[in-house]
């Protein structure tokens, strides 16, 4: 299920990369639900640069304003080049100074597919440039350390999906990374105090490695970087959907999520960043009555309501 999401922009735009994503410096994101019919998806004030969710609304004329700019493109061909790093996300990506920069990969634990380091840049002058750039010309950026269970901080892997430029840094080094982020039981568990994490028992799902496999929890957050992406610093979760949300055996056969939102992808317009994001869950807390088996993919799809 695809949702939307619009954001007000604090203090001027940038350019964006993999969909775009980030802004300048602002106030908190405030904690609370937005919209009674959606109260379960769950704002964390951790995006320092929002001010505030503004829409929820595909059709308001509000969002945008009609312009007689049509945009225009053209198609170039080009011989087939090989892609020599780790990819599995949106291909974020900025312009910093004369530069092509791109920020492919995955980085952190990971109990599933293993841990990973592999969230890199690679640089151009131009798109074929960066893409065709040899194994060894990726750089590993200094990312922020997993942290310990039951502590505040990085839990999971992080693949950056969106990479926004902060127009008030006319040196464009100052970029915002929106983050799909990944836990399990075993990197997130259940914490009854805080309500964060997991609850791991024989009802969780499969994973797509086999039988025993655990599936996984996606989150979006936020990075910065004040160095054109050399380094990063973590700014923490803004969208998650809690343990109460979670679709457990015998009704999740997927062998992917147990819920979730992730895979953001953001475009800015105007004043305003709009974000993009899968939902991998039914709306409201799922409880074994709350769900109805249908007997096949028309009949669910017809069934849900509907996300915007």
């Amino acid at each position: 299920m695809l949702l939307f999401l619009s954001f007000m922009r604090v203090g001027g735009g940038g350019g964006l990369g993999g969909g775009g994503g980030g802004g300048g410096e602002g106030f908190p994101i405030r904690s609370n639900t937005i919209m009674q019919k959606y109260k379960s998806i769950h704002l964390r004030p951790c995006w320092p640069y929002l001010s505030w969710v503004y829409s929820w609304d595909f059709g308001s004329q509000n969002l945008m304003k009609k312009t007689s700019t049509i945009p225009k493109f053209k198609l170039t061909a080009s011989e087939k080049f090989y892609f020599n790093s780790f990819v599995d996300c949106n291909m974020a990506e900025a312009w910093i100074g004369d530069t092509f920069r791109i920020f492919p990969g995955k980085y952190g634990e990971d109990p599933l597919w293993g841990d990973a380091r592999d969230l890199k840049f690679a640089n151009g002058r131009n798109a074929d440039e960066a893409f065709s750039s040899k194994k060894e010309a990726f750089t590993e950026p200094r990312m922020p350390k997993n942290v310990p269970i039951g502590t505040p901080g990085l839990h999971g892997a992080v693949w950056f999906e969106t990479v926004y430029q902060d127009a008030k840094d006319p040196s464009g080094r100052t970029l915002y990374a929106v983050y799909h982020n990944e836990n399990y039981p075993q990197t997130l568990p259940y914490d009854a105090s805080t309500g964060e994490g997991y609850q791991n028992s024989s009802k969780w799902p499969r994973g797509l490695t086999g039988p025993t496999s655990p599936a996984a929890v996606c989150r979006i957050g936020i990075m910065k970087s004040s160095d054109g992406g050399r380094s990063w610093d973590n700014r923490g979760l803004f969208l998650e959907d809690l343990n109460a949300r979670m679709i457990l055996k015998p009704h999740n056969t997927s062998n992917t999520f147990a819920g979730g939102v992730g895979d953001p992808s953001a475009v800015a317009s105007g004043d305003y960043l709009y974000l993009f994001y899968g939902e991998y869950g039914y709306p409201g807390n799922t409880t074994p009555r709350a769900i109805t088996p249908r007997k096949n993919e028309a009949a669910s799809a017809s069934a849900l309501p509907a996300s915007a």
